[in-house]
């Protein structure tokens, strides 16, 4: 019972058998017979083919047994099931790296507890480190960020040297993608100083990276062009070293802030870049190899046909698991939405959660694309749902206290509000958004200056309005943003319509159609198109257009 209780509550008699000293091993099946025979234990399914499993009865009897044991036992008997596991799987070994790693970390940590680590420890340790490691690659292929990040700080705490390093450069890239932006840069902080810093210059630059786009994530004073002007740096460097995996790094970093700089397009074609060499690069990484194909078909000036096809382009990128799928739904319910196609919407969106779900972690959908989904929602004519959705998004990352991508939450549901004449609470929101936000982030001050034309020209102070609109399509212009660019016409003709200047204003809403048209976004132009029409035949300024 208490070799069966290592391996868990369900066992396999060969595990069983090879734990048992050799002169008893011919005793060991008809004694777990005796077992379930006094409904200790019960058959169970095996996991391995030509083995034999039991469970136990109730798992207070499993951890009766284990905690029998002494520590020094326990260290035997976990490695000794690492090897039999290793064995009775073969070919598969590598879908049990996550157990195989467990009992070996549990045999380095009893044994630590016993005395000093010595070379055997030390190797035990290391060899667990590895497969708790490569375990944590698996779970980012499956879209488990929150095992992958647990699996790897296991792994750094036993992994030495360079392998320790690594671990914890990738552990902070994790924690980075997630938002999760003070414990990063306290891992990188520490790697930095370290003599594997100095040591390792690719991990190095890759470390640096994160450090500064984690920094990026919380310090509005960091601005987004002093932060591409870093890594365009640190690209030089990595590729004057010829490090691969630098380059990798910085790259799609580099990529990353070119998409906040508003160049959807230019962040494509330096993923593409990435794409000949995909299989070598981590499934994070891909996932914002992935980001960039997303970035144009969503954000930029490629049209929605076009960007169908980039679903098939992701789907590659990322595989035919989990991941890959739900990045597909994603970009595919955000393109049926500005097709006006709602229920291809829900179904992919319903898809999306569930995925989220099944990893339990649900609330993650929120970082995941959510603004996407509210503008998604919004462009659909369901106003209240696409509110509730960013107040939702907002808390998450209050929670985070992530500052780069909350003020433009907050700037957006500021607009949001206001477009729905909730005026008081958008005129609050505005000054929140604006100290979150980086000065050259133009999206979050485009977004601001569109609450705030809306707020005052909801006051009647026309002059304000028409200042903050301006500023905001002075801003908008240089950028590839198609969707984004019509949208700050549109309210720009609102803002000149208030204020009885109709011929502007239909020249800003004749804009805005041109724009929707040509990315394919047929909702927001029919949606516009109502509205005029309703305006045509009101004699007064009614709620904003909601494309």
């Amino acid at each position: 019972m208490e070799r069966g209780a290592v391996e868990g509550k369900v066992f396999h008699i060969g595990a069983v058998t090879s734990l048992s000293p050799e002169a008893v091993r011919s005793q060991v099946r008809p004694r777990l017979l005796a077992l379930a025979r006094k409904e200790l234990i019960r058959p169970d399914r095996a996991e391995f083919a030509g083995q034999d499993a039991f469970r136990f009865r109730h798992l207070l009897i499993r951890d009766a047994a284990y905690q029998a044991m002494p520590k020094e036992q326990r260290a035997e008997l976990h490695e000794g099931f690492a090897r039999w596991l290793t064995g009775a799987a073969g070919d598969r070994v590598v879908e049990y790296q996550e157990i195989l790693g467990y009992h070996l970390e549990q045999a380095y940590r009893y044994r630590t507890e016993l005395g000093p680590i010595d070379d055997r420890t030390r190797a035990l340790g290391q060899e667990a480190g590895r497969a708790l490691q490569e375990s944590s690659e698996r779970a980012t292929a499956r879209g488990d960020a929150m095992s992958a990040v647990h699996l790897l700080e296991r792994a750094g705490e036993m992994l030495e040297g360079a392998e320790r390093a690594k671990a914890n450069v990738d552990l902070a890239s994790l924690l980075v993608g997630s938002t999760d932006m003070a414990p990063a840069i306290a891992i990188l902080d520490r790697f930095l100083a370290s003599p594997e810093a100095a040591e390792g210059p690719g991990l190095r630059i890759r470390a640096s990276v994160y450090r500064v786009s984690a920094q990026a994530g919380i310090d509005p004073e960091l601005s987004f062009e002093a932060v591409r002007a870093s890594f365009a740096s640190w690209l030089a460097e990595a590729e004057a070293l010829g490090d691969e995996d630098a380059i990798t790094t910085c790259l799609l970093k580099l990529a990353q802030f070119e998409f906040f700089l508003g160049h959807c397009r230019v962040q494509r074609e330096m993923c593409e870049r990435l794409v000949p060499q995909i299989d070598r690069i981590s499934m994070d990484e891909r996932g914002l190899v992935a980001w960039g194909f997303n970035s144009d078909a969503y954000w930029g000036s490629q049209p929605v046909a076009d960007g169908l096809r980039s679903v098939d382009t992701i789907r590659s990128i990322l595989g035919d698991g989990v991941v890959g799928h739900r990045k597909a739904d994603e970009l595919i319910g955000w393109l049926s939405a500005m097709s006006d196609r709602g229920e291809d919407f829900d179904a992919a969106l319903d898809r999306v959660d569930r995925a989220w779900a099944d990893l339990g972690d649900p609330d993650a959908r929120f970082w995941a694309g959510g603004q996407q989904r509210s503008d998604s929602l919004w462009r659909l004519g369901r106003l209240g749902e696409a509110i509730d959705w960013l107040r939702g998004d907002k808390r998450y990352l209050d929670a985070r206290g992530e500052t780069a991508f909350n003020s433009t939450i907050t700037a957006l549901l500021a607009t949001y509000l206001a477009e729905s004449s909730q005026m008081d609470e958008a005129a609050t929101l505005i000054p929140e958004a604006r100290a979150m936000a980086a000065s050259d982030d133009f999206a979050t001050h485009v977004l601001i200056g569109s609450a705030q034309a809306l707020v005052a020209s909801a006051e009647a102070d026309h002059e304000t309005a028409l200042a903050a609109i301006d500023e905001a399509l002075r801003l908008i212009l240089p950028t590839d943003y198609l969707n984004f660019t019509a949208d700050t016409h549109r309210i720009r003709g609102r803002v000149l319509l208030a204020a009885s200047r109709r011929v502007e204003a239909q020249a800003a809403f004749d804009e805005a159609l041109s724009l929707f048209e040509r990315k394919g976004n047929v909702a927001s132009a029919r949606r516009l198109r109502t509205w005029l029409d309703q305006q045509e035949s009101t004699p007064h300024i009614s709620a904003a257009p909601t494309a």
